[in-house]
């Protein structure tokens, strides 16, 4: 039922989210200091969040209300079960990098690995809930995940940096999991999003473009707003 998977992706996102900022985010605080032998980090010291609680839970709220409505769309179009859970999977992952990486300005590999794991766990189900689409399936993600991260890479080149080790690393293993297709949408979506939101701030702080924003809680936004347009 579309309107039960709303719930179970607003419920889970938000878990997601709260798990990165109340775990995640102090451990790889902890590691850097233990890297720097206890020196100050050069990731962002203070949480955003905890100096902006309004905000913040204004903006849980929002992004319940949005994931709500993914769910229910991913619900609505996904053309199988197995690639509702990928859309899930990759959902998931995605609001906690939209948390760590809007607090420290970096993308652990760790949600990166999860993406590649979950796609492996996505292949396995097709090999047997869809056995004459698993090698296409296959093949789309290993095209996705090449052709992507080369794209990527020109793409960094391009901007002098603009754009992250972390951010090419974690687009490339979504477009491994959910596509090509998915991919290409995600990755115009969430760089749009990301050039309208630092317009402003290039503008009245003449800030380079890498100095923007984080790419982390656009490629969130890009995502869901993908599912909901059907794109994906």
């Amino acid at each position: 039922m579309p309107f039960a998977s709303g719930i179970v992706w607003m419920i889970g996102s938000i878990g997601a989210m709260y798990w990165s900022y109340r775990y995640e985010i102090p451990l790889l605080k902890r590691r850097e200091q233990e890297c720097t032998g206890g020196t100050e980090t050069p990731i962002r010291g203070d949480f955003l969040i905890a100096r902006h609680e309004r905000a913040a839970l204004l903006a849980l709220i929002l992004c319940g209300l949005f994931s709500a409505a993914v769910g229910y769309a991913a619900q609505k179009f996904a053309l199988s079960p197995v690639a509702y859970l990928k859309l899930l999977a990759a959902y998931l992952v995605l609001s906690g990098v939209a948390v760590v990486d809007w607090e420290l300005l970096l993308i652990p590999n760790s949600f990166v690995v999860t993406l590649m794991a979950a796609r492996g766990v996505a292949f396995a189900a097709e090999l047997i809930l869809q056995k004459g689409e698993a090698g296409i399936q296959a093949i789309n993600s290993l095209v996705a995940l090449v052709v992507g991260l080369l794209l990527l890479l020109l793409l960094k080149k391009i901007t002098r940096g603009g754009l992250g080790f972390g951010d090419i690393k974690l687009l490339s293993a979504f477009g491994f999991l959910c596509g090509v297709r998915a991919f290409c949408f995600v990755l115009t979506l969430s760089v749009s999003l990301s050039a309208l939101a630092s317009l402003p701030f290039l503008i009245a702080r003449r800030a380079k473009i890498k100095d923007a924003l984080p790419l982390g809680p656009f490629i969130y936004l890009g995502f869901g707003a993908s599912v909901l347009l059907g794109a994906v």
